[in-house]
């Protein structure tokens, strides 16, 4: 079942014709790459199955795996405002892979270890445990963790979304460092550095799986130097980018059923109760996305970058969460049938 959607970007990138162009370009790459067919493929395929969906390797080879990393490090120098534009059409087609945990692995490699972000950059998917983020935030690629982990970790048990898929953990080893200008140690490993074991997640577009470190691949992991902003906020903000997504999809969706759908021999959006829902849920989904757009625009080493991230991410999940049941409501019916796309939203 195909729905229709706005064809013209709107929020914060409409500011930009960059964004706008860019914007257009991933919708609709993703449109014609990553169907709802695939999704559904993808959720209905065994626990154990890890492979990479179909349009990875393009995907690759378009560098958006480098949008956010500098060009000196051989990225595209989108910055990570460029990065959450893609984000967000990523969520608005719920395209299934490890996408957003490469492309944060990829861009704190690429800002502060570009020798060691070539295997990422070259398209092997990566996993991100980022300390300090609870369990109410995790997203795709981050796990909770209480804190940095030591050089003899004891991670069994610990279940991190989109491990299932990884060639490569990013993982921290060290607190930050007052007088290194809060700086958080990573270390870098390999798939034989760790284990993972499928289990079953909440979204099977993702592959969970629960990660067993082995202590002396640890401590002779290659270590990263990263701004704690960096590592806490970029995960955070493709989370919200993604949730904003899910909820334009869900607004435009609402829309259009509310125009076209007629009940007593009128459309649905002429009775007040419908059309106050539909403008709720749009008011909401605008305000997740001008604080998406106002943190993204800001750099990492900005002051004000961790309320700005962390405005966006508590604003952007529950506007995804109330849009995507408004729509539901809006949609009545056929919105609870596995034929429509709605529940995979």
């Amino acid at each position: 079942m195909t729905e229709t959607q706005p064809d013209a970007a709107s929020g914060p990138t409409a500011l930009d014709p960059d964004l706008v162009a860019l914007a257009g370009v991933a919708r609709g790459w993703l449109a014609r790459r990553s169907s709802t067919e695939i999704v559904r493929e993808r959720l209905e395929a065994p626990v154990d199955d890890t492979s990479l969906p179909p349009f990875w390797d393009e995907l690759v080879d378009m560098g958006w795996l480098a949008l956010a990393v500098p060009e000196s490090a051989g990225g595209q120098g989108a910055g990570v405002v460029g990065l959450a534009t893609v984000m967000e059409e990523w969520g608005r087609a719920v395209a299934p892979g490890p996408f957003a945990s490469t492309v944060a692995v990829a861009t704190i490699l690429g800002r502060c270890a570009p020798d060691l972000a070539g295997p990422v950059l070259a398209g092997e998917p990566a996993a991100l445990i980022v300390p300090g983020v609870g369990s109410e935030g995790t997203m795709p690629g981050v796990a909770a963790v209480d804190g940095p982990i030591s050089d003899s970790p004891d991670l069994d048990g610990l279940v991190v979304d989109g491990a299932g898929e990884a060639a490569w953990l990013l993982v921290p080893v060290g607190a930050a460092d007052a007088a290194s200008g809060g700086d958080t140690t990573f270390a870098l490993l390999d798939s034989g550095g760790f284990r993972a074991e499928p289990v079953p997640g909440a979204d099977p577009t993702r592959r969970s799986a629960r990660v067993m470190l082995e202590s002396t691949t640890v401590a002779g992991a290659p270590r990263v130097e990263v701004p704690s902003g960096l590592a806490l906020g970029l995960p955070t903000l493709l989370g919200a980018a993604e949730a904003v997504g899910v909820a334009s999809w869900c607004v435009g969706t609402a829309a259009e059923w509310a125009r076209t759908r007629e009940q007593f021999d009128r459309p649905i959006g002429q009775f007040q109760a419908v059309k106050h829902r539909c403008a709720d849920a749009l008011c909401r989904l605008e305000m997740a996305r001008a604080a998406l757009f106002d943190a993204a625009g800001l750099e990492p080493e900005d002051p004000q970058f961790p309320l700005a991230v962390s405005a966006a991410g508590a604003l952007a999940p529950a506007a995804a969460f109330e849009c995507a049941k408004d729509a539901i409501q809006v949609l009545g019916g056929i919105g609870y049938t596995w034929e429509h796309d709605a529940h995979l939203y």
